[in-house]
């Protein structure tokens, strides 16, 4: 009977202790929901903008009142200077935290290209160009944005600059024979990025900067070619041009030629050993001499 009693009295220690656990996990379970019903009711959700759920607006606009700060518009994608290509622009439209968000409602963000006369809804515009220059200027747009609660952006406003117009360029050469050094002279125009540079090269020589370029004329005639290009701040280089300057002898210059031979001289020619006669370059190459090979005298061009 002694052990009977003794392993009831365990048994019932056992169950004792099962239910005082069963007790506490209860209680704690208890104190986390009703924990979590309290931090509900004090501040609704939030999304991950910020922003309220749609399904918890009317909560929370009974909790903080009315919704009355407007969105705010940035703009993305703006070049910083001229472009020469496409340009789009990307507006990213934010609500305050704890707004009423950009969905839903009266939320829209639009756009205008005249000035606010007319507007578009959207997010994206796109400013194209298309061939010779089609495309090029300065474009304004105004932009805003309305949040759910209908509330407007004061507008917003950024100019976007494409220039895919080549500048023009022109040089003052002289159709005359030039008997001295001449310098040939470039003016560059872009109306809208402006020039930054105007290249040229003598005679297909090293491409060189700046806005003139020198024909040099002594014991160089003949016919010499320029040629130069400019390109403006937004990268548009024009096509390449040309022009011709040609370098000629003092007609008047004194030349020399033999009594029998077909050809005139320089005074120190190794050919004029057995005669010696002076005549002026003009008078020489009326008269049909041509100009020797080997000395290489004056010439006349025009």
């Amino acid at each position: 009977m002694q052990g009977w009693a003794d392993a009831m009295s365990s048994d019932d220690r056992n169950y004792a202790r099962t239910r005082l656990r069963l007790g506490a996990l209860l209680a704690l379970a208890l104190l986390c929901v009703l924990a979590h019903v309290a931090s509900a009711s004090a501040a609704p959700l939030a999304s991950s903008n910020g922003q309220v759920p749609t399904h918890l607006r009317s909560q929370h606009s009974a909790l903080t009142g009315p919704d009355t700060t407007p969105p705010t518009t940035t703009v993305e994608g703006l070049p910083t200077g001229w472009s020469r290509t496409p340009v789009t622009l990307s507006l990213v439209a934010t609500d305050d935290e704890g707004g009423s968000g950009m969905s839903g409602g009266s939320a829209k963000t639009e756009y205008s290209g005249d000035g606010g006369t007319s507007w578009v809804a959207g997010q994206t515009v796109t400013y194209r160009t298309w061939k010779r220059g089609g495309g090029s200027g300065v474009h304004t747009l105004l932009y805003r944005s309305t949040d759910a609660a209908g509330n407007v952006e004061e507008t917003q406003g950024c100019e976007v600059l494409i220039d895919a117009r080549p500048p023009l360029t022109r040089d003052d050469a002289s159709l005359a024979a030039q008997l001295h050094d001449t310098t040939v002279s470039f003016t560059a125009n872009d109306s809208l990025s402006s020039v930054a540079i105007t290249w040229h090269s003598l005679d297909g020589g090293v491409w060189q900067q700046g806005p003139s370029v020198v024909v040099p004329a002594s014991e160089n005639w003949g016919v010499h070619w320029v040629a130069y290009y400019s390109v403006d701040n937004a990268g548009n280089a024009e096509y390449l041009k040309w022009c011709r300057v040609t370098i000629t002898a003092d007609p008047e210059t004194i030349v020399f030629v033999t009594e029998s031979g077909t050809r005139y001289h320089r005074e120190t020619c190794q050919y004029l050993w057995h005669s010696k006669i002076p005549k002026t370059l003009y008078i020489a190459i009326i008269e049909g001499y041509l100009p020797c090979s080997v000395c290489e005298p004056p010439q006349l061009f025009q």
